[in-house]
């Protein structure tokens, strides 16, 4: 938890200056890399810089995907967007101990961390084939409805 609050901000500034897609794609690896060091721990030294990682990278998970959903959708939209994000928070607040104590009693506490590389494979993958472009959102539109009505010959690349 220390490690995903004190990175929430670093993530955010650091994807304003490469991209949204890059450093959400970085704190995927870096999440996955923090799973993986964790379910291999022989050590709690090991487990606690896995742990220290992986809350890096969840810390980018959480704060770019809030980014991106502002990024891409209007103000009317956004909360929609932002509710399934907490509806998610909730079932994995009321299920996630279940499933990990069920997985730690019946298998290894290590399948409370391999679970996670399944999930951030796909995520990965699917972020690299997904096209990404802020040009839906309200800002965009507003700021190229606005520069068509005071010179429309300037403002070319705004049209479709």
């Amino acid at each position: 938890m220390l490690a995903d609050g004190a990175s929430t901000p670093i993530w955010g500034k650091v994807s304003d200056i490469w991209g949204r897609k890059p450093i959400l794609l970085i704190a995927v690896v870096a999440f996955f890399i923090g799973s993986t060091l964790c379910a291999t721990a022989v050590s709690m030294k090991m487990l606690i810089v896995g742990r220290a990682i992986q809350g890096f990278g969840g810390g980018g998970l959480l704060s770019l995907s809030q980014i991106v959903i502002s990024d891409m959708f209007s103000l009317r939209e956004r909360g929609k967007y932002y509710g399934f994000i907490g509806m998610t928070w909730a079932i994995a607040n009321s299920v996630g101990p279940l499933i990990g104590g069920a997985l730690s009693e019946k298998v290894s506490w290590r399948w409370c961390f391999y679970i996670n590389r399944a999930y951030t494979d796909q995520l990965a993958q699917e972020s690299q084939l997904t096209h990404y472009s802020p040009l839906h959102s309200s800002s965009v539109r507003d700021y190229c409805s606005l520069s068509q009505d005071r010179n429309p010959q300037n403002s070319t690349h705004c049209r479709a």
